[in-house]
């Protein structure tokens, strides 16, 4: 995360502040499950009450908002998570990072609901995002793994972990593009397949006397779009069940369950079986920022 996107960020937000909203109105506002926002979001309340927020129970009272588990978690990982990421920008070895402790950030042994979740995987999602391990970009900078761990003065079993991580979400979310793409053609499908009535209620516009075949056909994958997005909330909810909903994506679960359970389980099952074993259970979050709740509303 550059410092550049951080400062706008912030910058967005503190204006929502200076207009008179509540914390509970931003955060709705937030419409994201990045985790630099709800650092920001809780850096806020810090700025305007003149103090620390420590801990889940106290942004819950100056904050008004009853489910804020989520956010702090991911709040005080950003800031933990920032931090190993400057300090190896800043040409820090891994030894300096071993000295970071998450527990200086408010943050258990063990969390939820990141991209990393203890102090060991953090640091390799560090090493392997800043060097930018298994991407062409990075074997053009560093072109092997013991360079990069001459360069952190790190073992070189470290290097390999962090390589091992970020080619197993890779294969994780090559496994989701493919169910993904046969769910939209079945979802195609199932459109034809309905009542003139329910496509015109659907798809079509009110004024059907300019609603040309091209609309029709943009109004269609914009359905399929939505869709995916209804489909994806109710998958990364049961993957993940733990994680706070919003009040919309509660709304989304509870208007298209049905649908989707009727008609495309087959699918939610394909996905749902990615994550059966403990092992990959502890990459969900990995998919949930690369398609999950940062990009629903």
């Amino acid at each position: 995360m550059s410092k550049d996107i951080y400062n706008k960020s912030y910058s967005k937000l503190k204006a929502l502040v200076d207009e008179g909203k509540s914390w509970k109105e931003i955060y709705l506002e937030l419409n994201s499950d990045e985790s630099h926002l709800k650092d920001i979001f809780i850096r806020l309340i810090e700025d305007k009450e003149g103090l620390l927020i420590t801990s889940s129970k106290q942004l819950q009272e100056l904050s008004k908002i009853t489910e804020v588990g989520g956010i702090f978690i991911e709040g005080m990982y950003n800031r933990y998570f920032s931090t190993l990421e400057e300090m190896l920008i800043n040409g820090c070895k891994y030894k300096d990072l071993l000295l970071i402790d998450p527990k200086n950030f408010n943050l258990p042994e063990t969390w939820s609901g990141t991209l990393a979740e203890d102090k060991n995987s953090s640091l390799l999602w560090a090493i392997c995002l800043t060097y930018l391990i298994d991407e062409p970009i990075g074997l053009i900078q560093f072109p092997s793994l013991r360079a990069i761990a001459n360069e952190i003065e790190a073992p070189y079993s470290v290097l390999m972990d962090a390589f091992n991580i970020s080619r197993l979400n890779n294969k994780i979310e090559r496994k989701e593009d493919i169910i993904f793409s046969n769910l939209r053609k079945a979802v195609k499908q199932y459109i034809t397949e309905q009542p003139k009535a329910w496509r015109e209620e659907r798809l079509l516009n009110p004024m059907k006397g300019s609603w040309t075949k091209e609309d029709a056909k943009r109004t269609e994958e914009e359905y399929l779009d939505m869709f995916l997005i209804y489909f994806k909330t109710l998958f990364i909810h049961e993957v993940a069940p733990e994680r706070p909903l919003t009040e919309m994506q509660k709304s989304f679960i509870e208007h298209h369950k049905e649908t989707i359970y009727k008609y495309f389980k087959r699918y939610l099952d394909e996905a749902k079986d990615i994550y059966k074993n403990e092992f990959n259970k502890a990459y969900r979050t990995a998919f949930i920022q690369t398609i999950g709740y940062s990009n629903l509303p």
